[in-house]
């Protein structure tokens, strides 16, 4: 994990005891930002760019947390999904697990140590894939200029 960076989580859940839990808990390792309902949430998303670690209760009142992981990876590819749920056996959980649209599922309730290295664990991965995606950005430009540099030189020569 990067030292300087602090990790942006955002974890949602539509009851607030949990969310003044996990608050209170993380806000000394992490920048937490908190949403109650996934509505909220995705207006967090829409300001807070970099958020890096998404953590989302499944049973909620207006959308399951599997369907705010969905729209999320579509918009968010590479911010880490965690799943917090009382019903880990639930069907939904086990097809977004089979579809890899979360890196983790923790039973609720969690264990802080547990959740705390998990969202350590996600922030590395996120990192990865951000360190993958400028190889592959830099790889391509070098392809690039090496296809122009052929096509000059084989002008040159004919």
């Amino acid at each position: 994990m990067m030292e300087h960076e602090m990790i942006n989580v955002l974890y949602v859940d539509d009851e607030k005891n949990n969310l003044i839990i996990f608050g209170a808990t993380f806000r000394r390792y992490f920048n937490v930002f908190t949403a109650i309902s996934a509505k909220e949430a995705n207006q967090i998303l829409d300001l807070v760019k970099d958020i890096h670690v998404l953590v989302t209760d499944q049973k909620m009142p207006e959308i399951l947390g599997t369907k705010l992981l969905e729209d999320a990876i579509k918009k968010y590819p590479k911010q880490t999904k965690i799943m917090v749920t009382a019903y880990p056996e639930d069907k939904d959980v086990q097809e977004a697990e089979k579809m890899q649209l979360l890196y983790a599922v923790i039973a609720k309730p969690w264990n802080s140590d547990e959740l705390q290295a998990l969202i350590i664990e996600g922030y590395d991965m996120y990192c990865s894939k951000m360190d993958l995606n400028l190889t592959v950005s830099k790889r391509d430009k070098a392809k690039k200029d090496l296809n122009k540099t052929i096509n000059k030189n084989s002008d040159t020569i004919e």
